[in-house]
C-alpha cells in the first residue's frame, strides 16, 4: 500500500489556496494533530478514520514516525474487519472500512480481502428491509458509495451487482410527486424526541440523512461504465424534488433540514437549517452539483446557488466547532471545492476565512489544539471534547487543512459525495 495514492492519481487541476510560509503554518498543525493522536488523544477512535488520516499525513509529512503510525493503521483497520467490523454503514461500519482499503491500496493489492467485503455488503444489500434506513451515514446510499469505490481501479462484479441493487431498491421505495422523487423517513426510525416534533415521520433534505445524498450517488452510479437501467431518470427525480424545497433567499438559507409529509392539501412544514455539509445550502449544493456533474449537465446555476451561500452571516450559519460535518472545517473544504471547480476567487476567499476561523477555534489540549462541541445527551447542553474522529474530529480536521495546502486533488471527500470534479 501506498499512502501518497490515497488522492486521485490523474489530478492535475487543483490548486493550493496557500503556499509558503502560510502553507507551512498550516502543515504544522496538520503535524501538532498527527502526533496528538498518536499519543492516544481524543475519542472515539474508529481504526476506519485513523487510517484514513495517516494516508494523506504520511503522502505530506516526511517523517518516519507518522509512516509508522500509517502502517500500524493500516494493520489496525484490517484486524477490525476481520473481526468483524461493527454494523455494514459507511460511516462506523463495514463498508467504510472497506472503502478506506480500497482507496489506499494499490490497484489489484487488496483484491482478495475486497471480494470478500463484496460480497458481505452485497448480501446485506440484497436482505435489506425496503425502508429500513436509504441513508448515506448508515444506509444503502452510503454501500453504494463503497462500490462505486470499488470499480475504480477493478471490475467488482459484486459491486456492480451491489449498485444495480440499490438502484432498484431507491427506485421501489421513493415517493413520487408532481415534484419529483424523495425518500420518507418513517417515525419508528427517529428518536423519541424527533418523533414527537415529525410524528408522520420527515423528508430529509441534507446529504449526510437524505435526498441530498440520494441525488449525489445516483448521479455518481448513472455516470459509470454500463450503469443500472434507472440511476439517471431517479436521479434527476430527486433533484427535482430538491429544487422544489428551495426557498428565497434568507439569513436561515434556502434550504430545509427536513419537510414534513404534506397532509389534506396542505405544504409540510419546514425545519431550518444550518450552514453546512450534513444540512443546509452549502452541502446541498455540492451535491447537486457533483450529481449534475457525473450527469454531463451544465452547472452555472449550481455555481450562482453557491455564491448566496457568501452572504449569510455568520451568526446566522449555526457553526460553533471546527469539523468537517457542521463546522468551520467542513465549509472552508466545501468553498474551497466550489473554487476549484469554479475558479471564482470569492470561493477561495471564503475557504480562507473559514480556515482561519477554524484555526481561531484551537485551544490549549484537545487533538493537536481541537475539540468537538458534542451533544451527549439530547437537551442538555453540549460539551466540548476532544476527537479525533472524521465527520466531527480532529482527522477530519487535518484532512481539510492538507486540502488547501497540497496540489493534488484530494479523494477522502467521496465519503462525503461533495467531490465537485475541478476545472480545466
Amino acid at each position: 500500500m501506498d499512502p501518497a495514492s490515497s488522492g486521485d492519481r490523474a489530478s492535475h487541476a487543483w490548486q493550493p489556496l496557500y503556499s509558503g510560509a502560510d502553507a507551512d503554518e498550516l502543515r504544522d498543525v496538520v503535524r501538532a494533530i498527527a502526533f496528538s493522536i498518536a499519543a492516544g488523544a481524543g475519542e472515539p477512535r474508529s481504526p476506519t478514520d485513523l487510517a484514513l488520516f495517516w494516508a494523506y499525513a504520511a503522502g505530506e509529512l516526511e517523517d518516519d514516525r507518522v509512516q509508522a503510525e500509517y502502517d500500524a493503521a493500516i494493520a489496525a483497520l484490517t484486524r477490525w474487519i476481520v473481526a468483524g467490523a461493527s454494523g455494514p454503514g459507511l460511516h462506523g461500519g463495514l463498508a467504510g472500512a472497506g472503502w478506506v482499503l480500497a482507496h489506499v491500496s494499490e490497484p489489484g493489492a487488496a483484491e482478495p480481502a475486497l471480494e470478500v467485503i463484496d460480497r458481505a455488503l452485497l448480501s446485506r444489500v440484497e436482505h435489506w428491509p425496503p425502508g429500513s434506513g436509504y441513508d448515506l451515514i448508515s444506509g444503502v446510499v452510503g454501500l453504494a458509495v463503497y462500490f462505486l469505490e470499488r470499480l475504480r481501479d477493478s471490475p467488482a462484479p459484486l459491486a456492480r451487482r451491489g449498485l444495480e441493487q440499490i438502484v432498484e431498491q431507491l427506485g421501489q421505495t421513493c415517493h413520487r410527486s408532481a415534484d419529483g422523487a424523495a425518500w420518507h423517513t418513517r417515525p419508528e426510525l427517529l428518536p423519541d424526541w424527533q418523533r414527537e416534533r415529525w410524528p408522520g415521520g420527515y423528508y430529509d433534505c441534507g446529504v449526510a440523512h437524505g435526498v441530498a445524498g440520494v441525488a449525489a450517488v445516483l448521479g455518481k452510479i448513472a455516470a459509470a461504465p454500463a450503469p443500472p437501467r434507472d440511476a439517471r431518470e431517479l436521479c434527476m427525480a430527486g433533484l427535482a424534488w430538491l429544487e422544489a424545497r428551495r426557498g428565497p433567499p434568507g439569513a436561515a438559507g434556502r434550504y430545509p433540514s427536513m419537510v414534513a409529509p404534506p397532509t389534506a392539501g396542505a405544504t409540510g412544514a419546514r425545519s431550518p437549517a444550518r450552514a453546512a455539509w450534513c444540512y443546509g445550502d452549502p452541502g446541498v449544493i455540492a451535491a447537486q452539483w457533483t450529481a449534475w456533474s457525473s450527469l454531463g449537465a451544465p452547472t452555472a446555476t449550481e455555481v450562482d446557488a453557491a455564491l448566496t451561500c457568501l452572504d449569510r452571516p455568520i451568526a446566522s450559519s449555526g457553526v460553533v466547532d471546527p469539523g468537517l460535518c457542521h463546522g468551520a472545517l467542513g465549509l472552508a473544504h466545501l468553498f474551497n471545492r466550489f473554487y476549484q471547480a469554479s475558479r471564482d476567487q470569492r470561493f477561495a476567499a471564503a475557504a480562507r476565512a473559514w480556515v482561519r476561523r477554524g484555526l481561531d477555534m484551537r485551544r490549549p489540549g484537545g487533538v493537536g489544539g481541537f475539540e468537538a462541541m458534542v451533544e451527549v445527551d439530547h437537551g442538555a447542553p453540549p460539551r466540548w471534547l476532544p476527537s479525533a474522529d472524521f465527520l466531527g474530529g480532529a482527522a477530519g480536521i487535518g484532512l481539510a487543512l492538507l486540502a488547501v495546502i497540497r496540489g493534488d486533488e484530494p479523494g477522502w471527500d467521496r465519503l462525503l459525495l461533495c467531490d465537485v470534479p475541478p476545472a480545466g
